[in-house]
């Protein structure tokens, strides 16, 4: 049996950081989909619940795949990258950049 720890608090029990990888994934991706339509068109997809990339901005259509939420945050300073609000929320983590999808 492997005990999972938990050393940043997470809020959500359903989910937990998935491949690095999948944020960059997904957004050239998304960036595919908005290029062949309306730049400004808002297109729902899924993100992981959060990903190291600060580079890497939530864009608008942007979702929790575990809560579906729409709110990502990341440090202000020295970004460590992007978490889901209700998933993991910046409990401690100071001044923090908020982004609405």
């Amino acid at each position: 049996m492997i005990e999972v720890v938990n050393p940043e608090g997470w809020i959500c029990s359903a989910c937990w950081p998935g491949d690095p990888n999948d944020a960059a994934h997904d957004a050239t991706e998304r960036a595919a989909v908005i290029a062949e339509g309306d730049p400004a068109a808002a297109v729902p997809h899924d993100m992981p619940v959060s990903w190291a990339d600060a580079t890497i901005q939530p864009t608008p259509g942007a979702r929790c795949r575990c809560c579906r939420g729409a709110s990502w945050w990341c440090e202000a300073e020295r970004p460590k990258g992007w978490r889901c609000m209700a998933c993991h929320p910046p409990l401690g983590a100071g001044a923090v950049r908020e982004v609405l999808t």
